[in-house]
């Protein structure tokens, strides 16, 4: 990821374009109006936030001299902490400075640098060091005895189980104690502490030298939380099984990972390892190390069972009054207030179970905080939460900037603007992130360092060459220097301020300026070395908010700026007059105009515009009416007598026709009953300026509107507020999960975040292969929400995708395997010349050998039954396949148009297949089968029917009946899915985007409105899921069409008889239980590519319902008429409305794979092993990496899970976190790889801890936590 702004453009742009496709709106003028309100900073997104990670300064001193320097008993830290500071690496000044504060001046530490900044290692340094010092005296370790893995054996009794390290020296001595406590606030950070000691401790290396230097003893570690198995007394014979069986699986875990290369293995335990296995043995012999939160150790102090890790620390403290018992808090400030009290009477709990008194000088205390200082304040914290005063606060400040790289950059600012506009010469417009491997790309960074005064050695890199060239002139020194001059200090920076503040002469493109881009594209693809990092690492902080809703003036006179801009009053009284005033973005009683402010209601099908508000009854005299307000009434009910539920009986909903009158425009359906409950549409008038509501069919008086107002009859308070129909365009709900056509404006959390976290994937993925993505929820159900509905919507999207691109493809890839074997075959030009001429001139042409070589091999993988009668056809051999053979010789006679549906699933589902997805679907009964297997059935998953080969995934030879039968469920599926792509709206259709149309093959010589009309039924029936594939179809005898179908042909004058034997002869048709539907085999795609027209090409639209059409459709609205509405299509192009579905079609580059799973609290241990390492891309075994790798992890805030999540390009939270220190500690996952560009992406939901730092996002990103407090005197 390289380009920082680019991506928040292209994420922004993407999210407006899904709320206008998801709301569309009839009116012109209201779509450019919203589009303007979309596009103010604030609406959907914050401006963005840059933070140049912090530069910390060096001891300059390696970990070997480090040792060297020290008293001489510590010299073998050197190698007991050899894989925690490699070879080469330099220890910063503040982790050198804990080293002698602990071992030489015997002081407690509390370390106070930045995330990223090697905290950990401040602590884990003397830690390492006093277990170095004292291991030279430990006993030798004998091997382990051969029942030491005792889960082999028959588990009959608890008797067999054997302790871990029962078999030590240190056994037999009494020397097995708690040397280090490790607690930390989160399960998270107990897993990443724990990959730390695996990789120092459990390491090749770590195991040779303790072998060798200490008697084959092992440096012992555990974590002792909720998760550490196995609760119970080991008496219990049912928890010794559980302890077996998940030793077992552990171990079977731990062999497949040993085969693993060296970075991947430290994700998880080493049973050989000094790593404990389970309470038990750490309660038999208490490890070295443990690591804790304060929950369980408040547990573990009560508890019987736990007594023996403090009875032998205990008497291991007192054995040696030189033994130093170290207790380690990671993030002190996290511990405030009244929890933050009882964290400090735990801990002195725990000093008195240990016989340490608060001021022991056995006692060590080591602590990490991002909000502890050297005041008054934070010393009287550390006092009363510890109960001692003897700490050292080492804080670092950080190296301070070159002032004067500001001149220096400034001075090279047409190079900055020049190298932007050569690797991305649209600027902020292009829609795809770019690729740095481009040669332009590279040509212009080699060109970029000469400029800037670099040499380009002959063996080195591009990226290397610019970024020697970048610190050359300081540009890292000025980034982080307009931080300090913009806040007084290096933190999270608005863009526009930094770039006020390094060009504040410069012409701003949009936000920024050229320059700035062209400096920030610079500094990412950019490398100090060719392993190393960029010049200035930067995170990126986007703050998305989901969309609440949209409200309107009830004004169509609207004196607002923004009516007024657009000359709405031209439109007055016309065809396109506008019944309201102008949008709001924010929740308003009135407008500047004066009039009333209302919620905007929405048709998603035809787009209709609608006021909805709560109800308030008045009364002047004996004349009752009601006001409508869009604030709920009753204020002092709230929240207990409240509900996010409208109802009738509280909220009205109102047709507003402007200057028209309710004689003239009519609902399509003025009285209809619902579940025995009769609904009409009453004629109303409203005034603008005072709420009234009154209904009665007179003229509008002064200030008042005339329109219809939604009522149901009788006493029904509880029913819908919205109705099941549209009284403009009729569409039905009544059989939907959603029961009205009528929105408010508020996006769909689920898919909001989907369309945000799938951007955010697209703009990873050209850089790295594998790109991954964390989601943090603020609740476990949230968490596991999102990941399965998220996985479902990207799914759907990617099989639009795929099938686009089957169909743009297909005749290309037909063509290019004729021109290879024509060359084999020289006859065949002869017979394709006399078949299409067309084809033939397609085939003449001069072969691009690479590109139809490809395309060659792909069509032969994808249609390997057709290319059997096209070599058969070739040699004059008769076919092998009669209906393959027919559907070769359809193929060569009209290419290049329609394509069979059938044809282009094949394709489809071959995509889907190469990027390990289920062509099927997310569902559990898609993905799995069970073959009998004695009186049991055994489990099995989908991809175990294929063979998963280098050259693409083959099915299997041989499969049994269940697994067959499911590969023919995936199929069925699959078209379900291709036909609800096709067809997932009626506002919405491949047809309505222009993209293209389904048709079917006509009886020869038909007349072209019998096509035409057949087309239309043909979309009817598809919207409406009338096909065979469609679960909810029943198959039968009956041939007629449905009565919408029918209503249709009988408006646009077409014979019913004449449609039915168009679906017949050319089986299109399908007999059902009660009407005709469409069996997807025998349908065809008709591309507007093939059809000579562009994608903006002309069409024919419904001046009503607004549904657009490719064809004539017989000169009558299908959707309109179905209602027996007579509205003649006229000459029209595709709507811009439904930009992202046009960009999802067409724009947003190849399908990808985002597998998501959840991980919480609840998860299951051996699944988050397994999709821990998935997800860090680690397989062994039979696992099949394209199938099982996970793409995106969905997990809660606070990480019950407990998983070490690893390194990240992009972290995405699914809420604002509920404080700052919660958001600073998701983001630190971002960033740690030596990236250029890191992402934070926060999306809002409008909670009120939401908003506040929403409205307040440097607040969140860069304030220090608030300075902790205990109350000790409570």
């Amino acid at each position: 990821m390289y380009d920082f702004l680019g991506t928040y453009k292209r994420l922004n742009h993407i999210y407006r374009m899904y709320i206008e496709s998801a709301f569309p709106l009839r009116y012109d003028i209201l779509n450019q109006e919203r589009r303007i309100l979309l596009e103010e900073s604030g609406v959907l997104s914050q401006l963005p936030l840059l933070e140049t990670l912090p530069v910390y300064p060096s001891s300059g001193l390696s970990l070997k001299e480090v040792s060297e320097r020290l008293p001489s008993e510590y010299r073998d830290l050197a190698y007991i902490a050899n894989d925690l500071i490699p070879d080469g690496m330099q220890l910063y000044q503040h982790q050198w400075q804990a080293l002698q504060e602990v071992l030489v001046n015997g002081r407690d530490i509390v370390v106070t640098t930045g995330t990223g900044s090697g905290k950990t290692e401040c602590f884990l340094l003397p830690i390492l060091a006093e277990l170095a010092k004292e291991s030279l005296d430990w006993p030798l370790c004998p091997p382990a005895p051969q029942n030491h893995k005792w889960w082999h054996q028959d588990i009959n009794t608890q008797g067999n189980r054997v302790s871990q390290f029962a078999h030590s020296g240190r056994w037999q001595n009494n020397l097995h104690a708690v040397r280090a406590m490790i607690l930390y606030p989160l399960n998270a950070l107990v897993e990443d502490q724990l990959r730390r000691l695996r990789n120092t401790l459990d390491s090749p290396s770590s195991h040779q030298w303790l072998d060798m230097q200490r008697n084959g003893n092992r440096v012992l570690f555990g974590r002792y939380t909720g998760l550490t198995p196995v609760s119970g007394w080991p008496t219990n014979r049912n928890a010794v099984k559980r302890l077996a069986d998940h030793l077992q699986e552990l171990e079977a875990e731990c062999s497949k990972v040993a085969e693993l290369k060296e970075s991947a293995r430290y994700y998880f335990p080493d049973i050989d390892g000094g790593e404990m296995w389970s309470r038990w043995d750490m309660q038999e012999t208490p490890p070295d190390i443990l690591i804790t939160n304060y929950s369980m150790l408040n547990i573990m102090l009560m508890r019987q069972i736990e007594e023996p890790i403090f009875d032998q620390t205990r008497d291991w403290l007192a054995q040696d009054k030189n033994n130093k018992f170290f207790l380690v808090i990671d993030e002190l400030h996290s511990y405030r207030g009244t929890p933050g009290t009882e964290v400090a009477y735990i801990l002195r709990l725990l000093l008195n179970r240990l016989g340490l008194d608060i001021d022991s000088e056995q006692l060590v205390i080591l602590a990490t905080s991002a909000s502890i200082d050297d005041s008054t304040e934070s010393k009287k914290f550390l006092k009363e939460f510890f109960g001692r005063d003897r700490f050292k606060v080492i804080s670092s400040e950080e190296v301070l900037p070159d002032a004067d790289s500001l001149n220096r950059v400034r001075a090279r600012a047409d190079n900055w603007a020049t190298f932007l506009h050569k690797v991305n010469p649209k600027g902020l417009e292009q829609m795809f992130p770019p690729d740095p491997n481009d040669l332009e790309i590279q040509e212009a960074m080699r060109k970029l360092a000469s400029d800037l005064g670099s040499k380009c050695l002959p063996d080195e890199s591009a990226q290397v060459t610019l970024g020697k060239a970048l610190v050359s002139i300081g540009v890292p020194d000025a980034l982080r220097q307009s931080c300090i001059m913009v806040n007084n200090s290096v933190r999270p920076t608005k863009i526009t301020d930094i770039d006020a503040v390094l060009f504040p002469d410069q012409h701003r493109n949009e936000f920024v300026t050229d320059v700035l881009m062209g400096i920030l594209w610079a500094t990412a693809m950019s490398k100090i070395s060719e392993h190393g990092p960029s010049p200035q690492p930067i995170r990126g902080h986007l703050f998305f908010h989901n969309m609440q809703n949209i409200w309107a003036c009830s004004n169509p006179k609207c004196t607002d700026k923004c009516c007024q801009s657009n000359n709405r009053k031209q439109l007055l009284g016309t065809d396109r007059e506008v019944p309201i005033g102008t949008l709001h973005a924010n929740h308003r009683l009135s407008c500047t105009c004066g009039g009333r402010v209302l919620d905007l209601i929405v048709c998603e099908v035809c787009g209709e515009v609608f006021l909805g508000g709560y109800r308030v009854s008045k009364k002047i005299g004996a004349t009752h009416f009601e006001v409508l307000t869009c604030d709920q009434p009753d204020l002092e009910k709230m929240p207990d007598q409240t509900s996010i539920i409208k109802t009738y009986q509280k909220y009205a909903l109102f047709w507003p026709l402007g200057t028209q009158s309710c004689t003239k425009i009519k609902p399509e359906d003025e009285e209809y009953q619902v579940n025995y409950v009769k609904r009409r549409w009453k004629p109303a008038r409203f005034n603008v300026f005072s709420g009234a509501l009154r209904q009665d069919c007179s003229p509008p008086g002064a200030n008042e509107i005339s329109g219809w107002l939604y009522v149901i009859a009788g006493d029904n308070p509880d029913e819908p507020a919205m109705p099941i129909k549209c009284p403009r365009c009729g569409s039905d709900y009544r059989s939907k999960l959603v029961s009205s056509p009528l929105r408010n404006h508020r996006t769909g959390f689920q898919k909001a975040c989907q369309v945000l976290a799938g951007a955010l994937f697209r703009e990873m993925s050209p850089i790295h292969l594998s790109p991954k993505l964390v989601i943090f929820s603020d609740s476990r159900q949230d968490a596991a929400k999102l990941a399965a509905g998220m996985e479902q919507d990207h799914f759907r999207d990617m099989i639009r995708l795929a099938l686009l691109q089957a169909l743009n493809s297909y005749w290309h890839e037909f063509a290019a395997f004729f021109r290879i074997i024509v060359g084999f075959y020289p006859q065949l030009a002869t017979k394709i010349a006399e078949i299409n001429p067309k084809l033939y001139d397609a085939v003449m042409q001069p072969s691009k050998r690479e590109d139809d070589m490809r395309l060659r091999a792909r069509f032969q993988n994808e249609h390997p039954l057709l290319v059997a009668e096209i070599m058969n056809w070739s040699l004059d051999a008769p076919p092998v396949n009669q209906e393959e053979y027919n559907e070769l010789i359809k193929m060569l006679k009209i290419y290049p148009g329609r394509v069979r549906l059938s044809e282009l699933k094949v394709v489809v589902k071959e995509i889907m297949l190469r990027l390990g997805m289920n062509p099927g679907g997310c569902e559990y009964r898609v993905n799995t089968y069970h073959v009998p297997q004695g009186a049991n059935r055994e489990l099995h998953y989908w991809h175990e029917c294929y063979n998963w080969l280098d050259t693409g995934p083959q099915q299997k030879q041989g499969l049994g009946t269940e697994a067959k039968r499911l590969l023919g469920f995936i199929d069925a599926c699959l078209t379900e899915e291709i036909m609800h792509v096709i067809f997932p709206h009626v506002a919405r259709t491949f047809e309505s985007m222009g993209i293209g149309w389904v048709s079917y093959e006509e009886i020869p010589g038909t007349d072209r409105t019998i096509v035409q009309a057949t087309n239309a039924v043909i979309r009817l029936l598809g919207e409406r899921k009338t096909h065979r594939y469609n679960r909810g179809f029943k198959a039968g005898n009956e041939f007629k069409l449905p009565r919408y179908a029918a209503n249709y042909l009988s408006i646009a004058g077409v014979p019913e008889d004449k449609v039915i034997e168009e679906m017949k002869h050319s089986q299109v048709g399908v007999g059902g239980l009660s009407a005709v539907g469409l069996d997807p085999n025998y349908l065809y795609m008709i591309s507007t590519s093939f059809d000579g027209k562009e994608l903006d090409q002309s069409g024919w639209s419904c001046p009503s319902c607004n549904a657009f059409y490719l064809h004539p459709a017989a000169g009558y609205c299908p959707e309109c008429a179905s209602i027996k509405q007579k509205h003649l299509l006229k000459p029209s192009k595709p709507t811009s409305q439904l930009d992202y579905y046009l960009y999802l079609s067409s724009l947003s580059g190849p399908a990808f794979r985002m597998r998501c799973e959840e991980l919480t609290g609840q998860t299951d241990y051996i699944d988050r092993m397994r999709r821990q390492r998935w997800f860090q891309d680690v397989f062994v075994g039979s696992e099949i990496p394209i199938v099982n790798q996970v793409d995106l992890l969905s997990v809660t805030t606070t990480m019950e899970a407990g998983v070490d999540i690893g390194s990240l390009l992009a972290v995405m939270m699914a809420n604002m976190p509920p404080r700052r220190f919660n958001y600073q500690q998701r983001v630190g996952r971002a960033g740690r790889r030596g990236s250029g560009v890191a992402l934070a992406l926060t999306f809002c939901r409008g909670r009120s801890h939401d908003d506040y730092y929403y409205q307040r996002p440097e607040m969140v990103t860069g304030d220090p936590p608030p300075l902790p407090y205990v109350d000790m005197s409570n």
